[in-house]
């Protein structure tokens, strides 16, 4: 299945870098690439804090150098100098924020030539014009990334899209729905600032979909807003005087809950984790309401990021009761139309893919900079 490296091909050594290391997309992006790369026969190091996701990188053997990225420490920038220069680093590959800018530092410092994904939208330092030349690409996961960056002046052969990805599973079966005639519904996000208004939206839809439906509600994730969302799920099942929605927190194996549900709520990669598992996907956003996944608009949201941003029809409880319904009343039909789409995911968004297009990339980054790179 994994296509080794080529016996005239220099086996390369790769330092990932990332802030975090708790349970979102961005985390789960680079651990299942760096697992991939080094089961196609490269040398994959991280290094990042520690956190849940660490317990993944044991699991697949993965070194891990534990330093607080998040961090404005210039001590770091010599850490991790020291760590790219005793391992004979030949690229460097950052993802945002902080650890951008240890990443361009310790480039500029050591020479190796370093590479960025960016995961979103958002500002980075790349934007800087101070750090924007030290990045030798910059890899895009959708094309409204790549948009953004060509019109803050950015040249496009240097943008580069990679579509997020995801480890491909066997589909589910028919059986594994619907037991006990409950239909079994999962959150899974980290629960900060710009991901949490979606999530309150979805319990105030939630409150009303339970009246039509025998639904249960998992909700897996942590940050800064899991006490508040404990607290409004007590009030809300106090309310229906039935324990239906459940705060998982944190945890190591999110597609354990995946596989454990029928319907998987929410926006990201996740979504193609669910789809890759065999799972009914329905996308939702802090304002506006994508909804059931399928082969007519997979691709469209894949091209911002698998969120609401090119979606104008208002999230509302009834738009989700509809879909819900639409799925457990129609079940065989909504099941073969799910199979369609787990095909496609598993033609253009596998993490062997994935990781062959970051190995072509980096070999093209090195045969560029033979001069900047360990020996």
């Amino acid at each position: 299945m994994f296509e080794k490296a080529d016996n005239n091909t220099k086996k390369l050594r790769i330092l990932q870098m990332y802030d975090y290391m708790s349970l979102g997309g961005a985390e789960s992006h680079m651990i299942t690439l760096s697992n991939n790369l080094k089961l196609m026969g490269q040398d994959v190091s991280i290094v990042a804090p520690d956190g849940h996701a660490s317990n993944l990188l044991k699991k697949y053997d993965i070194p891990h150098y534990e330093l607080n990225l998040y961090e404005q420490n210039i001590n770091l920038v010599t850490q991790v100098s020291c760590i790219i220069n005793d391992n004979s680093i030949d690229i460097i590959h950052a993802h945002p924020y902080n650890s951008q800018v240890i990443g361009a530092l310790c480039s500029k410092l050591t020479g190796i030539p370093l590479v960025t994904t960016l995961h979103s939208v958002a500002d980075t330092i790349c934007l800087d014009n101070l750090y924007r030349n030290i990045f030798k690409k910059f890899i895009c996961v959708s094309e409204e990334v790549k948009l953004k960056y060509l019109s803050n002046g950015f040249d496009e052969q240097d943008l580069v899209i990679i579509n997020n990805s995801v480890q491909i599973s066997n589909f589910s079966e028919k059986l594994d729905f619907f037991n006990n005639n409950i239909i079994k519904l999962c959150y899974i996000s980290r629960l900060d600032s710009d991901k949490v208004p979606a999530l309150f939206k979805l319990l105030d839809s939630i409150s009303y979909i339970k009246k039509y439906l025998n639904i249960n509600l998992f909700i897996v994730g942590e940050g800064q807003y899991l006490d508040e969302i404990k607290n409004t799920v007590e009030l809300i099942n106090e309310a229906f005087d039935d324990n239906f929605i459940f705060v998982v927190g944190g945890v190591l194996e999110s597609q354990e809950y995946i596989a454990q549900c029928d319907i998987i709520i929410g926006v990201g990669r996740v979504l193609l984790e669910a789809i890759a598992l065999g799972k009914f996907v329905i996308c939702i956003g802090n304002d506006y309401y994508p909804g059931l996944i399928n082969n007519e608009n997979l691709i469209e949201i894949s091209n911002v990021n698998f969120t609401d941003r090119n979606c104008n029809i208002e999230f509302n409880a009834e738009k989700l009761l509809e879909d819900i319904t639409d799925i457990y009343n129609n079940f065989v039909d909504k099941h073969n139309e799910l199979y369609e789409t787990y095909k496609i995911v598993c033609k253009n968004y596998s993490v062997e893919v994935s990781a062959k297009k970051h190995l072509e990339l980096y070999y093209e980054i090195i045969s560029q900079n033979p001069d900047k790179t360990n020996k």
